[in-house]
């Protein structure tokens, strides 16, 4: 998926995670490769969204959805990589008029962690914001492939 705003490109990668036989039918890591490649391409931030169905378990939704937010974001000294990538994962529920996507932000509380069910995306309250610019756009290589996407696009 691609957005586009005030002259920024966006690059999300979406990974849909549903239940699979005791497990998950994807990996925590799935869809990391993807967002790489996407900085590589010279979009400004370049994301990945892990989507979970309703019938994963609080503690799954952590396993994977923490891990993959440790791995990406955390220092290397904790087991992570503090990699340029956006990370958000979703809970999506079933309702009357289709479905209920809610983004999830964990929170320390009493040496553990809660999960809090934020704003949906179709709330005109809910804002993305993106910490994480492409250091790659310094790249002449990179400012190259970009500049082409621009003008495929016509943004």
């Amino acid at each position: 998926m691609i957005l586009c705003k005030d002259n920024e490109l966006t690059a999300v990668e979406l990974k849909y995670f549903k239940r699979k036989g005791e497990g998950l039918n994807h990996s925590f890591y799935e869809g990391i490769e993807q967002t790489l490649a996407l900085l590589r391409w010279g979009f400004d931030h370049a994301a990945l969204w892990q989507l979970f169905e309703e019938s994963i378990t609080k503690e799954e939704l952590w396993f994977y959805g923490g891990w993959t937010w440790a791995f990406l974001h955390d220092v290397p000294e904790r087991g992570g990589l503090n990699l340029p990538i956006e990370f958000t994962f979703y809970l999506i529920r079933q309702s009357k008029g289709g479905y209920d996507f809610r983004p999830v932000q964990p929170l320390p509380e009493n040496g553990g962690v809660r999960l809090v069910l934020t704003l949906p995306p179709y709330d005109p309250r809910f804002n993305i914001t993106y910490r994480h610019r492409n250091p790659l756009l310094r790249c002449p290589e990179v400012q190259t492939l970009r500049n082409m996407i621009v003008e495929w696009l016509r943004v």
